[in-house]
Formats: C-alpha cells, structure tokens, sequence
C-alpha cells in the first residue's frame, strides 16, 4: 500500500501542477510512517505555523523559520541523547567492599550481590537496588538506667553489642532496609538481659565474682530473643 501511494503522489503532482502545493508530499508522508505518532504530530503542527506565518508576516517568515526550526529539531535531539544516557546510567551502579546489594524487582528480593564491583540492572521501575553495611555494627545503650540487685542496690551499666547481617534477604524481609529498625528492636532486649541476671545477684557477685558469668547468660539470652524475632516473621 505504501509503495502505491508513493508512485501515485508524485503522478498526482505531474498531472495537476497547479494544485501541487495542496497534494501531500511523498516524502513527508514516508516519513509520518516511519516515526512515531507524537512526532508526526508535531511537525504538522509546526507545518501549520510556518504556513500561518508565511502568509501573515513574510519577512519573519524568510528570517526566522529555518533557524528556530533547526534549534527545535537540535534541542529534540539532545534531549533524547540526555534521556538515553539517564536511563543508560539507571541501570549501572557499584557496589562497595563494604556493602551487599539487594537488587529488588517489582518489589520482591530478586538477587542479593557481595561481590564488589559495577553490576547491572534495569532500569527503575522495573527494578531497584538497596545497599546494605556488612561490616560489623556497634549498638550502644540508648540511655542509662539504674538496676536493683539481689540486696536492692542501684548499679548502672553502660553497654554495646557487636552485630552485624549475615543474611541480606532475612534481615530485609524481617526489618526492613534501614539497620535502626532492627536496633530500636534490639536495645531493649538487651537491657531486659542485663536486668534478669543483675537483680539476681549481690554487687560483689556483679563487679567481681560472677562478671564472666553474667556476660555469658546475658550472650545466651540475646541469642535465644535474636532466634525468636526471626522466627516470629518468617521470610
């Protein structure tokens, strides 16, 4: 069909030269054809305002047309050129030594990556990427509080607990991507521990002769309590 339309045009022009200008160029309908819609679109529009304007005001016309014309058709095109190397760019990233990349799809955990250096993915929304510190943490005691002991005694106990994820989709799927949740979920716990074995005994067994003690029970616990919030949000 295309093929006979363009023979036909050119024969149109040649058998009604007067009525050339009102007969669709071969060409330019080629290329409607070619492109996409909006495109089209836009230059019968601006086939439009040149012909408004060849008619009302000649000499802008003669001076002006060709040269914003240009700048449209370049400025389009740079634009696409920027466009294409955005998206390009959205689908590169690097992962750090340091981190672990969660590479999301539509949602749902599709890879978890440790090895270091430039991956590739698609590009939002299709998918996403979350990097997570895989180095050691250190959580600290929010604030201080006094313990009773066994005779009723106040002490005050400053501690921190190492951690850190050994299990990407886990800790995601339990926590979510930032690493504060699973600390504000942490901290008590570890103080509750602290609590249980202090007011089970003296000061002196606290300060001296049950400190290894104390440190392994309360280990023990926060083990078990870090068992059991998984365990109760399963993955």
């Amino acid at each position: 069909v295309g093929s006979i339309i363009g023979i036909i045009l050119p024969l149109l022009e040649l058998r009604f030269p007067r009525q050339k200008k009102y007969i669709p160029a071969a060409t330019g309908l080629g290329i409607a054809f070619t492109i996409n819609g909006y495109n089209s679109i836009m230059m019968f529009i601006g086939a439009l305002m040149v012909l408004w304007l060849s008619k009302k005001k000649p000499a802008v016309h003669e001076e002006y047309t060709v040269p914003v014309a240009s700048g449209i058709i370049a400025g389009e095109s740079l634009m696409g050129v920027l466009i294409a190397l955005m998206i390009a760019a959205s689908t590169l990233f690097v992962v750090d030594q340091r981190q672990v990349a969660v590479v999301f799809a539509l949602g749902e955990i599709k890879e978890v990556i440790t090895e270091p250096g430039l991956k590739f993915k698609l590009p939002p929304p299709f998918q996403n990427v979350v990097f997570l510190d895989k180095r050691i943490q250190t959580l600290d005691s929010p604030e201080t509080r006094p313990i009773f002991t066994a005779e009723r005694k106040t002490l005050v106990v400053d501690w921190l607990v190492k951690w850190r994820i050994n299990e990407p989709r886990q800790f995601i799927r339990n926590n979510g991507v930032d690493i504060r949740n699973l600390e504000s979920r942490l901290s008590p716990v570890v103080q509750a521990a602290f609590n249980e074995e202090i007011t089970r005994r003296d000061v002196r067994g606290v300060l001296a002769t049950e400190r290894d003690k104390i440190m392994t029970d309360v280990k023990a616990r926060l083990d078990y309590a870090v068992r059991k919030l998984f365990e109760d949000f399963p993955g």
